[in-house]
């Protein structure tokens, strides 16, 4: 059994790939347009934040030289270390002797010179206009490559003092990397936790058909070892026959029952691949369950007095709750309830059929007072090609029978359950096949 489930295991991890890498993709592509739109709107939100920022600090310069006339290296310093940023004042064409907290790449001097280029020269200007300042913004490159970004302007008072204030853009490709990498990290770990959800949602999806190809390998492989008795024994009484002429109708006989038990067999397998491919057709319809009962009792009372066994049908005084189903189904249900009773019962004891109700539901019951059903074995009674270690020795059991009621029960939308017939002493004694069926709507 092991060895075929991991035979058809094998396609089915190979679809769960698949559908893996398909739902992967999937929600990996709204993941990455997800993010990369964050992504932008971090970015654009950064920048503007960090223009605002040198914006702020120009205009905090500004409003010092405006509000004191004069500006401390302390000032400028802090101004400095807080934005890494270059500043540089002139008062009237003569630069302030700054030397400033860092060295760019581009020394000072060219640096500011390159920036007044950029911004025009001298005509630099700046005025409060209806409570605004205005400011010229500067992009600025340097003698080894390196960019700059910031503004020129002049305050309102003390006149011919000239402002420069630059900031070196790797600040702000070192944070943009440093946030990039973070919502890189962020859409990898998403995409690992989606794979992995994937898998897990996948291996859901295929259980029910991985279950299934196993149960029909399984049902397939043991059909085929059912199978092979019969006709090995059918082939070995043929053979015989021929060799031993005055024997041939013993063994014709024998071949013949052979036959009609691997036809038994074929019968019940056709059922339960119908059943499987959901080619099983009910005509339901608002039935007696005590017709029900009298139909499958009248049909194996000779049944039972041939294999010397008694059937009793038990009745309830009072009508029983109307049902809706399948008539010949649940007579065929019953039928294989009572021939496995009768099978198990010892010779002269009673079978019995009975019919109970439980409010609104009726119970169809067959008791046994055979040798029962031990409790380890009473969940699998109902498997396919199921025996009971007492009843592998009997030929003419496939243990399909149960499984096939199994099926019809299903489609009837009852329950089917096996439990102890209490025996002298309240000690079981057989076994009780319950079969419950809903009352008609």
């Amino acid at each position: 059994m092991l060895s075929r489930r991991k035979a058809a295991r094998g396609p089915l991890q190979s679809l769960r790939l698949r559908l893996t890498a398909v739902c992967t993709l999937l929600t990996a592509l709204v993941l990455g347009a997800a993010l990369w739109a964050g992504w932008s709107m971090a970015r654009r939100q950064y920048r503007e934040s960090a223009d605002a920022l040198l914006a702020g600090s120009l205009s905090g310069l500004l409003e010092k030289l405006e509000t004191t006339g004069c500006i401390s290296d302390r000032f400028l310093a802090e101004l400095e270390t807080q934005g890494q940023t270059v500043a540089c004042l002139w008062d009237n064409g003569r630069p302030l002797q700054f030397a400033g907290v860092w060295q760019p790449a581009t020394p000072r001097e060219k640096l500011a010179q390159r920036a007044l280029t950029a911004a025009g020269g001298e005509g630099i200007w700046y005025n409060v206009v209806s409570g605004r300042r205005w400011q010229i913004p500067l992009a600025v490159r340097g003698a080894a490559g390196e960019s700059y970004t910031g503004y020129a302007a002049r305050p309102a008072r003390p006149d011919g003092v000239l402002v420069l204030l630059l900031q070196d853009t790797a600040v702000h490709r070192r944070a943009l990397a440093a946030l990039a990498g973070r919502y890189l990290g962020l859409g990898l770990g998403g995409v690992c936790a989606l794979a992995l959800a994937g898998w897990v949602l996948a291996g859901l999806a295929i259980r029910p058909t991985a279950e299934g190809l196993a149960r029909q390998q399984e049902f397939v492989a043991a059909a085929s070892h059912e199978l092979r008795t019969p006709l090995a024994a059918v082939d070995a009484s043929l053979s015989a026959a021929g060799l031993c002429p005055d024997e041939c109708g013993r063994f014709l006989q024998a071949a013949q029952r052979e036959t009609r038990r691997m036809a038994r067999l074929v019968d019940d397998l056709l059922l339960l691949a119908g059943s499987d491919a959901g080619a099983w057709q009910l005509r339901p319809a608002r039935l007696l369950p005590e017709e029900v009962c009298r139909r499958a009792y009248e049909q194996f009372l000779p049944l039972a007095a041939a294999a010397d066994r008694r059937l009793v049908l038990r009745l309830p005084p009072a009508p029983a709750p109307e049902i809706f189903g399948d008539e010949e189904r649940l007579v065929q249900l019953l039928g294989v309830l009572l021939a496995n009773a009768l099978e198990y019962a010892p010779p002269g004891s009673a079978v019995e059929l009975a019919l109970e109700t439980h409010g609104a539901q009726a119970a169809l019951l067959v008791r046994d007072h055979g040798p029962g059903i031990p409790d380890s074995e009473k969940p699998r009674v109902f498997d396919r090609f199921y025996r009971s270690e007492r009843s592998r020795a009997n030929r003419a059991h496939f243990g399909l029978g149960l499984a096939v009621a199994a099926e019809l029960c299903r489609l009837h939308g009852g329950r089917l359950y096996v439990r102890d017939t209490p025996g002298e002493g309240g000690k079981p004694r057989g076994a009780t096949f319950v079969l419950e069926l809903p009352g008609a709507p």
